[in-house]
């Protein structure tokens, strides 16, 4: 049996299905181009999912530089921005989404490719698959989000780690136990550290003021140590150590792991 796409776009398309395997032949009219495939019928399902991973890049990466644009950002984040939207797309099915964006698209696509001999790609994926591009541009979205939080927590470490440069060490040694259900931060004669004034600052801050990992934060650069020892249970934030151990660069000595608090 004999499939023909006919297209404009996707100019990748015909070489990677002979890549694929399939047997293709094709010719020109003005600007376009039809591809003809022959193929047994056993072969159709494996056909509608090689013609949609081949075509499925370019035309995310297409929708994500007209976004791009449109959003005054520079190419040179194409790539970057394209790869994370498909980390998304690709995440879906590990969020407990029943039918995802790339099955739906998919199966709509195996379908239109088995009722039909001659195939619109172009057509159908423009104007039947509306969906498909919704969701990359919200994702593109959410990606540009994510990468403006990025960008924002970098700065934020970096004015972290210049104002601890410009601190005076006011202990020598600190010590941050953090189990389960707490935290505490005691200085080298075991005595628990004031952290009244830190709490006073997040009640101005925030109504509900700061978190755990804040508070151990505040506190730590209140102190301005010089060395900092961190015991630690398993259950403890990987990301609230290595926080610290950005920002007190050089100064956190040891990590005691495992440690029951």
């Amino acid at each position: 049996m004999k499939k023909v796409f006919v297209l404009k776009k996707y100019l990748e398309f015909e070489k990677s299905l002979e890549r694929r395997g399939f047997k293709v032949s094709t010719s020109s009219y003005k600007s376009y181009r039809t591809v003809t495939v022959d193929l047994e019928k056993s072969e159709m399902m494996k056909l509608s999912t090689d013609v949609f991973d081949t075509v499925k890049f370019e035309y995310e990466k297409r929708q994500i530089e007209k976004y791009i644009k449109r959003q005054g950002y520079g190419l040179r984040d194409l790539d970057l921005l394209s790869s994370k939207v498909r980390e998304y797309i690709s995440n879906e099915k590990n969020i407990g989404t029943d039918i995802t964006t790339e099955k739906k698209a998919l199966e709509m696509i195996s379908n239109y490719i088995e009722k039909n001999e001659v195939l619109d790609l172009d057509g159908f994926i423009k104007f039947r698959m509306k969906f498909y591009k919704d969701a990359i541009l919200d994702f593109a979205e959410m990606s540009i989000y994510d990468s403006k939080l990025e960008t924002d927590y970098r700065e934020f470490m970096s004015s972290f780690r210049y104002y601890m440069g410009r601190q005076r060490p006011r202990q020598k040694l600190v010590s941050l136990v953090i189990g389960e259900k707490g935290y505490a931060i005691i200085d080298k004669d075991s005595k628990m550290i004031d952290q009244s004034e830190v709490k006073n600052i997040g009640s101005e801050i925030s109504e509900t003021g700061l978190s755990k990992e804040e508070m151990v934060m505040g506190t730590l650069i209140s102190t301005a140590p010089e060395i900092i020892h961190i015991y630690r249970e398993k259950a403890c934030s990987e990301e609230l150590v290595a926080e610290i151990e950005e920002v007190f660069k050089g100064k956190v000595k040891h990590i005691f792991k495992d440690k029951t608090v």
